[in-house]
């Protein structure tokens, strides 16, 4: 396989990364607040086409709509806006649509497959997933899901549009809006469009994930299967839209250093207004990165703990098989 380098031009880390129906396009997210879109080609070195500016905040993620309804990219960022871009002229890129649904960063997107219409589901830190669907009037409808995870939703996932079991194109069975999501509280909940309702059809035991979910996917079969990716002994540095960034840690230990103790003894309410007060100064002191629950800050400084515990025991180990050889020696 050939590996091919690609300059994006952005002036910060890219978050996201998504090609075309045709492959010949690429839409990127970064966290210098821009999506670029990209030409691919087979006798051309790749290049930035179209700059769109808009958010003001990092982009996490991006997602193109299906060609039948045009050339659509969605992108979403950390300052809780959707934004729909459209190809308006050959290259030509222009906002027919920017969403305030969220109250915090809006952490995924994914359209619905093609055969629901031009339909949208974005989910954020804030707890909540919006659906947002385009009418043939050019206007969009919003139907929303609170409290769908309380610490933050992390990723959605579509399923097949098509009944399991029914035939492509039989007609025998309508089409079937479902959406599957993860969140911080380490759950996957699946949710079934009803009557005009989102409600929840159900979800996996919460203890078989120890960490955030971060990404789920349905099976394209149509069978009643999805796939889940966690932060669950995840490999440090790998790359997801969600990832800690090395200043969020940073912060992350030096609010924690640097805030007082209560000095109520030490019960579990104690240890809940502690980590609220951290996520406060947290936020307050943030310039980078995505909004973080005290939840979530928690979870990553015990995480870290974790990963500083088993330095410290193999380094320990270095240096007494160190110091063994040292001794065989004299």
């Amino acid at each position: 396989m050939t590996v091919q380098k690609i300059e994006t031009g952005h002036g910060g880390v890219v978050h996201d990364v998504k090609m075309d129906y045709y492959g010949q396009r690429l839409a990127t997210a970064s966290t210098d607040t821009t999506v670029k879109i990209m030409g691919l080609s087979n006798s051309l070195p790749p290049q930035v086409i179209a700059t769109l500016i808009g958010h003001q905040a990092p982009v996490l993620q991006v997602a193109w709509a299906h060609p039948n309804f045009g050339s659509i990219v969605a992108s979403c960022a950390c300052d809780g806006r959707v934004i729909i871009w459209k190809e308006v002229n050959q290259n030509k890129w222009a906002q027919t649509q920017v969403f305030h649904e969220h109250k915090s960063s809006v952490t995924c997107i994914s359209w619905a497959p093609h055969e629901l219409g031009l339909c949208l589901a974005s989910g954020s830190s804030d707890g909540s997933i919006s659906i947002l669907t385009a009418r043939s009037d050019g206007c969009w409808d919003t139907n929303r899901i609170d409290h769908a995870h309380p610490e933050g939703v992390t990723s959605l996932s579509w399923a097949p549009a098509t009944a399991p079991g029914a035939l492509a194109g039989s007609g025998l069975l309508g089409h079937i809006h479902k959406l599957a999501s993860g969140g911080c509280d380490n759950i996957v909940r699946v949710w079934k469009l009803d009557n005009g309702t989102w409600k929840l059809v159900g979800f996996p035991s919460p203890d078989t994930r120890s960490d955030s979910v971060r990404d789920e996917v349905g099976a394209p079969s149509a069978k009643s299967r999805v796939a889940t990716a966690s932060d669950d002994d995840v490999s440090p540095g790998e790359c997801r839209r969600n990832r800690w960034l090395f200043e969020e840690d940073e912060l992350l230990i030096n609010t924690w250093l640097n805030i007082p103790m209560d000095p109520i003894g030490g019960n579990d309410q104690k240890m809940v207004s502690f980590w609220k007060r951290l996520g406060k100064l947290y936020e307050e002191n943030r310039t980078g990165g995505i909004t973080r629950t005290w939840r979530q800050l928690k979870q990553r400084w015990h995480r870290m703990l974790r990963e500083v515990k088993k330095f410290i025991e193999c380094y320990k180990k270095a240096v007494r098989e160190s110091q063994g050889d040292m001794d065989e020696k004299e």
